[in-house]
């Protein structure tokens, strides 16, 4: 595995690299987590969308019209609800029964998948010490249910680190101050 980790002390050269560099990849199937991971929305140019289709890695199971949904947030971004694949959660009565509808949407391999890092530490609603990092527990499922006792939203769907390690291009997004 190939990595290249960069700091930036100018956000706007930050920003700038992010764009120039997805303009380069030109991503169609992208999939991203909400938080800070989506404000790269704010600053892609529409074209850089076209033919794109975007998926959550992550969903809190609420309804999409809640203000704590990450399908809210990117739709917030001015993403056309063409292109975004929700979990739309709302839909269904468990979060398992969301999980397992959602694994039927997905693409074999995503060209990228944008994640941030929560303050505790978890990306993807993958929040550390919980069974759901565990290889027996997972299994072979790309999509499973998580649960937090530290956010206000405690039920999760969440993409598996398998899963997500199957993207031709991850990039980790930590954005604050050091």
């Amino acid at each position: 595995m190939n990595f290249q980790l960069r700091e930036f002390s100018d956000e706007k050269v930050f920003w700038a690299t992010i764009v120039k560099n997805f303009q380069k990849i030109a991503p169609q199937k992208i999939a991203v987590s909400g938080g800070s991971s989506a404000q790269i929305f704010d600053f892609l140019p529409k074209e850089s969308l076209k033919n794109s289709e975007i998926f959550l890695t992550d969903e809190r199971f609420v309804s999409e019209s809640h203000p704590d949904s990450n399908a809210r947030l990117l739709l917030s971004k001015n993403i056309s609800s063409d292109i975004l694949k929700s979990w739309r959660p709302e839909d269904f009565e468990s979060p398992e029964t969301c999980a397992e509808n959602y694994t039927k949407n997905l693409p074999e391999k995503f060209d990228l998948t944008i994640l941030g890092v929560g303050p505790d530490g978890h990306t993807a609603s993958l929040f550390p010490h919980g069974e759901w990092l565990d290889d027996d527990f997972i299994g072979k499922r790309k999509c499973i249910t998580t649960y937090t006792e530290h956010f206000a939203i405690k039920q999760r769907l969440s993409f598996t680190f398998s899963e997500i390690q199957k993207s031709r291009n991850i990039w980790i997004l930590v954005i604050g101050v050091r």
